[in-house]
C-alpha cells in the first residue's frame, strides 16, 4: 500500500515524463497541485478522471488506498 505522499511524488514525475501536449502537463500538474493543497476527495476524482482521458489511469490509485489514505486522515470526504 503506497502512501499518499508518496503517490503524489510518482504521480507528479509519471505526468511529467508522459507523453502528451506541454499545455495538458501543465493542467494536470496544477489538478495534481490542488489536490496537494486542499487534500480533498472531490479533487482527487476530478484528477483521476484527466488522467484517464489522457489515457493515463495506471497512475490512478487502487480502492483500497483510496479506503487508507481516507481512514489515515491523508484525503477529507467533502
Amino acid at each position: 500500500m503506497r502512501d499518499f505522499e508518496d503517490w503524489l511524488e510518482e504521480v507528479e514525475k509519471e505526468i511529467e515524463k508522459a507523453n502528451i501536449f506541454e499545455l495538458y502537463k501543465q493542467s494536470l500538474l496544477i489538478k495534481l497541485h490542488a489536490l496537494k493543497t486542499n487534500r480533498t476527495l472531490s479533487n482527487l476524482n476530478y484528477l483521476m478522471r484527466w488522467l484517464h482521458h489522457y489515457e493515463l489511469p495506471s497512475l490512478c490509485p487502487t480502492p483500497e488506498e483510496i479506503d487508507y489514505w481516507i481512514e489515515q486522515g491523508f484525503l477529507r470526504k467533502v
